[in-house]
C-alpha cells in the first residue's frame, strides 16, 4: 500500500504550490469481465491445482483528493472498493490509486482525464464448493496495477462541484509470491473492471 504516500504528500505540501485542492465522495457500479481464477495448494502432494471462473458486477465506493498544481494539470490521490463474486469465489479489492489528472478550465463544466498507478489489498474468499474442495481465506497486501479515468465536472457554485465519470482499473494478483508470505497457498488472477460513478465536489 506503498501509493497511499502521494495522499499524504497532497495535503502537505506548501500552499503556494497548490492553485487548488478539491475533496470528492463518489460510488456507482462496476462490472469485472470475466476470467479465471487459479489457485494452487502446495500442501498436498502432488500438488492441487484449480481454476475457478469470476466476474460480476457489484457497487464501487470510493474518495479522491486532488492537488491542482494549476488550472490544467493537478496530482490525485484515490481509495476505493468494490468486489468480483462468483458462487464459489469472491474477491474483494481495497485500492490506493496515486494518479496525474488533466482538466479543461471552464467556469461550469470541465471535462478531465486521469492515469494512475495502483497497490491493492485483495481479501480472497474460495468456498469448499470449488473444485479444490478446500475452504481458503486470503489477504494479499500488494497487488499492483493501474487504472484510466474521464469525466466531466459540473461547478454548481464555488463551494461545491457535481462530477460523472467512467473509470477502467486492472488489478494484478500474485498471492503466494511475495517474499515474506509463509503460507503454500498461491492465487493468481487479474481482475479487469468498468466504473460507472457520479460523485460530489468539494473545491478548497
Amino acid at each position: 500500500m506503498k501509493l497511499i504516500y502521494p495522499l499524504f504528500s497532497i495535503l502537505f505540501l506548501p500552499q503556494i504550490l497548490i492553485a487548488e485542492i478539491t475533496f470528492e465522495l463518489y460510488g456507482g457500479h462496476s462490472n469485472t469481465k470475466q476470467t479465471n481464477v487459479d489457485i494452487t495448494l502446495l500442501d498436498y502432494v502432488p500438488a492441487k491445482t484449480a481454476s475457478e471462473p469470476i466476474n460480476g458486477s457489484s457497487n464501487t465506493y470510493g474518495l479522491r483528493v486532488v492537488g491542482w498544481l494549476s488550472s490544467w494539470v493537478g496530482i490525485g490521490a484515490d481509495l476505493y472498493t468494490f468486489h468480483a463474486n462468483s458462487e464459489t469465489v469472491k474477491i474483494n479489492p481495497l485500492v490506493v490509486s496515486g494518479s496525474i489528472m488533466f482538466r479543461y478550465p471552464d467556469k461550469t463544466l470541465k471535462p478531465y482525464i486521469g492515469l494512475g498507478l495502483s497497490s491493492s489489498a485483495c481479501d480472497i474468499d474460495i468456498s469448499r464448493q470449488a473444485d479444490l474442495g478446500v475452504e481458503i481465506s486470503e489477504i494479499t497486501q500488494n497487488s499492483y496495477g493501474w487504472d484510466f479515468s474521464t469525466g466531466m465536472a459540473w461547478s454548481i457554485n464555488r463551494y461545491i462541484s457535481l462530477f460523472a465519470e467512467y473509470r477502467y482499473s486492472y488489478i494484478n494478483i500474485n498471492l503466494g509470491d511475495e517474499k515474506f508470505y509463509e503460507s503454500n497457498t498461491k492465487v493468481d488472477a487479474t481482475l479487469n473492471t468498468n466504473h460507472y460513478l457520479i460523485g460530489v465536489s468539494f473545491p478548497y
